[in-house]
């Protein structure tokens, strides 16, 4: 287990209220409005993971922009869904994103944290990459019943 800091706890609670307001609670409302739905995910991912350019410019993420690209995509998918069916509340969305971050942290899954290995963030991609797989078809069997 890691070490949390006050200062690192502060920065993942900032997910919790800044980021999900912003994505799902303005972006993602007004990318409904504008374009089709299946797009909106793509769209506020993607926007999602130039917002963290920053922090490559300044050499403080270790994690390859395409890993962490198809990663915002995919979680973006979560919280959509998330958002969607608790009829625009965002809360549920920042409460997995703010999770997701503590456990990035908590569980040494940054590379940073587990002597530069990808692994344990390749394979929590690929986990919400089931989540968010499982979430859609659960969406089509709804849709068809």
């Amino acid at each position: 287990m890691s070490d949390l800091s006050f200062h690192s706890f502060i920065i993942i609670l900032w997910a919790l209220f800044a980021e999900e307001l912003g994505w799902r609670g303005y972006l993602q409302d007004y990318l409904l409005k504008k374009t089709k739905e299946q797009l909106v995910p793509l769209i506020t991912g993607t926007v999602w993971a130039l917002w963290h350019v920053n922090f490559y410019m300044l050499g403080t993420m270790e994690i390859p922009f395409l890993i962490f690209f198809i990663g915002c995509i995919v979680d973006s998918h979560i919280y959509f869904s998330l958002t969607k069916k608790s009829k625009g509340n965002v809360l549920p969305a920042s409460f997995l994103h703010f999770s997701y971050n503590l456990s990035i942290t908590l569980f040494l899954i940054n590379p940073s944290k587990n002597n530069g290995s990808l692994t344990p963030y390749i394979f929590t991609i690929l986990l919400f990459l089931f989540i968010a797989l499982f979430l859609k078809y659960s969406e089509k069997q709804t849709q068809t019943t």
